[in-house]
């Protein structure tokens, strides 16, 4: 089953300084979406956001429907966190085999 993530107008402010503005991103089921960024650019915020962990103004849907506490649904969504927790003699095209993935696609 194909599932879409969808989060628009994420506005974020920290200590009066704004972390993120105006954010769009779009997901589909069988894709690959990274957020890349320098230190401080608001990636972690975006994604406690999406989990719902972080709380603010925000319009994020799966399959256009408002999902609460989205860290409970890992039919929806998983997470790949910066820190590397993979042993690292594990290669990437293993972990695309475990995981069902097409490795071919992403290596190009």
């Amino acid at each position: 089953m194909t599932h879409k993530l969808e989060a628009d107008s994420i506005q974020l402010e920290y200590d009066g300084r704004r972390i993120l503005s105006d954010v769009y991103v779009k997901c589909e089921t069988g894709g690959i979406t990274g957020l890349l960024g320098r230190n401080g650019q608001g990636k972690s915020c975006l994604m406690k956001i999406i989990y719902d962990i972080l709380k603010c103004d925000k319009s994020v849907r799966f399959d256009n429907k408002i999902q609460f506490e989205a860290f409970k649904r890992p039919d929806l969504l998983l997470y790949l966190p910066q820190f590397n927790f993979i042993p690292p003699h594990i290669s990437l095209k293993r972990i695309f085999s475990d995981f069902e993935m097409d490795y071919a696609s992403f290596a190009h």
